[in-house]
């Protein structure tokens, strides 16, 4: 019996920090998304997009949930931002103060206006802000904004 007594012993010992199936481990809240400043240098390696491309990135944590929400125009837009006749220069050093000042939650949509270009000529901007956007930690997700708010000449961007 004492034999079997040691087995149950160590058999508990084995399993204490293990989780039975079935049974979910307590959720754990979001950190704040983002607390310093985050500087991306200046990018010229955009890949060239078609101005009538339909843009959309989200980073994996976004839920599908808040991601349709996302495209079918539902969060509330904190801030409009029009890039018509910028240069790639204006709109990063636009872009850097934007992600760096705006508070970020579940909630914070921006509308960005970049323009689908000429019929002929690459859509520039519209290919410079979707390659930025990628790329920085503070942006969660952007698609092309709804045919009221510009169609594929604008996104909405969730930070």
């Amino acid at each position: 019996m004492d034999n079997e007594h040691d087995i149950h012993k160590l058999w508990q010992a084995e399993i204490a920090n293990t989780t039975p199936l079935g049974r979910k481990e307590p959720h754990q809240p979001e950190q704040p998304h983002h607390t310093e400043p985050c500087e991306l240098d200046y990018l010229y390696d955009a890949p060239t997009i078609d101005g009538h491309t339909s843009l959309h990135y989200r980073q994996k944590e976004v839920s599908n949930k808040l991601f349709r929400q996302l495209q079918d125009g539902k969060l509330t837009i904190i801030q409009r931002f029009d890039f018509h006749h910028h240069t790639t220069s204006m709109v990063h050093n636009k872009l850097n103060e934007i992600l760096n000042t705006t508070q970020s939650n579940d909630h914070r949509c921006l509308l960005m206006i970049h323009g689908k270009s000429h019929q002929h000529a690459p859509a520039i901007l519209k290919s410079y802000i979707s390659h930025y956007l990628t790329l920085h930690p503070y942006c969660r997700a952007y698609c092309s904004a709804l045919p009221k708010h510009g169609a594929t000449g604008s996104i909405y961007v969730l930070i």
